[in-house]
């Protein structure tokens, strides 16, 4: 169970860079790998939210520095849902549809993800509950222990009142470890993936400039 859940976390790598494609089909095969351990939401909070306001305190996925493991992992999950639900709101409020109707894909997402539950339960019993509980948890904590590593500390300087300074190569840690960079789908050049969201993993690009971890992300 622990090594499925365990690879379940490296499905949500790939779903993260198949979400990031503009093609229709790349974004659903995406959206479904993280639904796959009930985090749906994490597909519009992280485009819609962590890519743009990235290393700034409206980021809950910005680790701050000091900040612990287990309070970032109980502060972005909570937050992230939190931001992703009001966006949505916002969205289909904007669209002329009901902020708080399947229209919502925070609530749409949610649905579908309690069906499957739902329908798992009803074919091999309630013992499901518990075990489809552990493959949730594992591969959220890995993630959200990917995003912990990747910002952490880092700010964005504040132009003004309204704005901060564009996003750019010394926004990220990166590594250059060959081996973890394989198994994460160069995850790790992560500079070039926020300044450059729609690049495909294995045309990302390593720069001398950016802040670099003497390990790779799984050994931090």
């Amino acid at each position: 169970m622990f090594c499925m859940a365990h690879s379940s976390g490296f499905t949500g790598l790939m779903g993260h860079e198949l979400f990031h494609r503009r093609f229709w089909l790349h974004k659903l095969v995406g959206t479904i790998s993280m639904c796959k351990f009930f985090y749906g939401h994490f597909v519009m909070e992280h485009c819609a939210g962590h890519h743009i306001n990235v290393g700034t305190l409206e980021d809950p996925a910005t680790a701050r520095r000091g900040e612990s493991y287990y309070k970032f992992l109980f502060r972005s999950s909570l937050s992230g849902i939190k931001d992703a639900f009001n966006r949505e709101v916002e969205r289909a409020e904007r669209w002329g549809h009901s902020g708080y109707g399947l229209y919502n894909k925070v609530i749409f997402l949610t649905a579908c993800q309690t069906f499957w539950i739902l329908l798992m339960i009803y074919f091999f019993g309630q013992r499901m509950i518990l075990l489809h509980l552990i493959y949730i948890l594992l591969p959220i904590a890995l993630l959200e222990g990917a995003n912990y590593v990747e910002h952490y500390g880092i700010e964005r300087k504040k132009i003004n009142k309204n704005y901060y300074e564009s996003i750019n190569h010394l926004h990220s840690w990166n590594t250059p470890h060959k081996v973890t960079n394989y198994l994460s789908f160069r995850l790790q050049r992560h500079s070039d993936h926020h300044v450059h969201s729609y690049r495909p993993y294995q045309t990302l690009r390593s720069y001398e400039v950016s802040p670099q971890l003497p390990f790779g992300y799984e050994t931090c």
